[in-house]
């Protein structure tokens, strides 16, 4: 029987729990919860961020419907809309990000950017790619829950919002780079 980490006999010979350890050029489980966290909590801060990323990143050789974005206009869009949410987000006007007009849209589009770079890694739709969802979304609610609360933090203690927004920007940025990245192999998954 063959497991993600060998066979069978290899995991009890090596006291190795058989579902613990991907087979080699196989993305551990882990890395990819991993992944769907950045992308959600890149998605709490900024909600376009990890989507404008992850359009940025995809090829035309990406798996369809991801293939379809890999266009010169959608990579357009995708920038606009980063660069209008990063300036929009610093006028007085903003909304609050935990009203629901804020939030909503953070909440829809942390798991379908999740789905996407797991369909863009060639996994199918399965409990795992579920996880991924569930997992970037309570990341997008904890980062945009969290995120007004340390940058009024920050806000108070340096007397202007400015300096909270553009570290906040830096971070979601950055969250959104790692959570766009592609997986340096198949996903593992228990049997394979």
């Amino acid at each position: 029987m063959t497991t993600r980490n060998g066979t069978l006999d290899d995991a009890v010979r090596t006291g190795t729990d058989p579902e613990a350890v991907a087979a080699p050029g196989r993305v551990p489980p882990l890395a990819v919860l991993v992944r769907a966290a950045a992308i959600g909590l890149a998605t709490g801060a900024r909600s376009t961020s990890a989507t404008a990323a992850l359009v940025l990143t995809t090829t035309s050789s990406d798996p369809a419907p991801l293939d379809r974005v890999a266009s010169v206009p959608a990579r357009i869009v995708a920038g606009l809309a980063a660069a209008g949410e990063l300036v929009a987000d610093k006028l007085p006007v903003a909304p609050p990000r935990t009203d629901p007009t804020g939030l909503l849209p953070r909440l829809l589009l942390a798991p379908v950017a999740a789905a996407a770079a797991d369909r863009r890694d060639g996994a199918g739709p399965d409990g795992w790619t579920a996880l991924d969802a569930l997992v970037a979304t309570a990341s997008a609610a904890a980062s945009a829950l969290g995120g007004v609360r340390l940058r009024a933090a920050l806000q108070r203690r340096l007397g202007s919002d400015l300096p909270g927004a553009i570290a906040e920007d830096v971070l979601a940025a950055t969250l959104a780079w790692v959570g766009s990245r592609r997986a340096p192999g198949p996903r593992a998954t228990p049997g394979t």
